[in-house]
């Protein structure tokens, strides 16, 4: 019985170890289509929590994920919208304060151009937020938390492409060629992968439960 269980955690070890080396590289040479060291702008405060708020948003996905398949399988009236709703709404309780300190103290300078789009994006941000936060929440509960993070990362890949397509190449550099470059080729190596990691990780969750448990 012990060397089972000895075989099973090598087997859950090497998996686990199969999914960071096909993520990692998603993860940086994504975030590598962005850089541009002449427009990098931040604090001291930011830098510190950039790397905070990296972390915790991984363990709220963790958690989130595991609460809801404990919620939906031991709660027969509660359903996916109940649970977004319920979600979103204590979230929006905790950062109306934060919120509003925020705003009160944002200035806005008089020279700020204003153009006709940035006053149809702010009129009409609440039809996208709407769509936004009910795919993220469809994506982030439903979905293999390996697959979304690699389209959360995609989804910014795409958008550098749309920087550079918009303004017309204004913020290109090396770096960023070069990770959009091997962003498309390790998106290629996660998929092509995937497949044997899939067949080992789903023989061994027919003997566990849901992997994110042992955590929380």
């Amino acid at each position: 019985m012990c060397i089972n269980n000895t075989k099973e955690n090598k087997k859950e070890k090497n998996i686990e170890l199969k999914d960071y080396l096909l993520i990692c590289p998603l993860a940086i040479f994504g975030s590598l289509s962005w850089l541009e060291f002449g427009n990098l702008e931040y604090d001291n405060l930011s830098l510190i929590f950039a790397p905070i708020h990296a972390i915790s948003k991984g363990v709220y996905l963790l958690y989130a994920q595991n609460i809801f398949r404990e919620v939906v399988k031991n709660e027969k009236n509660v359903n996916f919208n109940n649970f977004c709703f319920n979600i979103s709404m204590m979230t929006s309780l905790l950062l109306v304060f934060p919120a509003i300190i925020s705003a009160s103290g944002s200035v806005v300078n008089a020279d700020a151009s204003w153009e006709s789009i940035d006053y149809t994006l702010i009129g009409l941000s609440f039809i996208y937020m709407i769509g936004m936060k009910y795919s993220e929440f469809n994506l982030s509960l439903l979905l293999d938390l390996r697959h979304y993070v690699v389209l959360e990362h995609t989804k910014f890949f795409l958008a550098s492409i749309g920087q550079w397509y918009i303004q017309n190449m204004a913020h290109a550099t090396i770096y960023a060629f070069f990770g959009k470059i091997f962003y498309v080729i390790s998106l290629i190596r996660y998929w092509i992968g995937l497949d044997k990691t899939e067949n080992n990780d789903n023989n061994i969750s027919k003997q566990q439960d849901v992997k994110q448990e042992k955590y929380f």
